[in-house]
């Protein structure tokens, strides 16, 4: 009995953790994608305005590196948040319902809520 306890009381902490590493995923995964769609509005304005001033290439390189940059991070994001989000499942079903209050959190399906 007290070996179910603290395997329960155990896997509890677990799911807190995977729960508060869901959530902080979530939130690096919102700044990235508003950091990528700053870079993108800044470059399509660089290239709006486009003219032969070397400065601005330079800039518009600048930015179309950090864009990509950007989009690599959040495609990575992306996988650490389905990952996340598969454990703490996992662990809600080694838990069982009976003794789990519904999860703070929906699982990432793809694109951002």
């Amino acid at each position: 009995m007290i070996g179910k306890a603290r395997e329960h009381g155990a896997l509890m902490r677990l799911l807190r953790i995977a729960r508060e590493e869901h959530a902080a995923l979530r939130e690096d995964l919102v700044e990235i994608s508003d950091a990528r769609q700053a870079a993108e509005l800044c470059l399509a304005q660089l290239e709006k305005d486009a003219c032969a001033d070397d400065r601005r290439a330079a800039r518009r390189l600048k930015i179309a590196a950090m864009l990509a940059t950007y989009e690599q991070a959040e495609e990575a994001a992306r996988r650490k948040l389905r990952a996340a989000s598969d454990s703490a499942q996992q662990l809600e079903k080694l838990v069982g319902s009976d003794h789990v209050a519904t999860a703070p959190w929906t699982p990432m399906t793809g694109l951002l809520a």
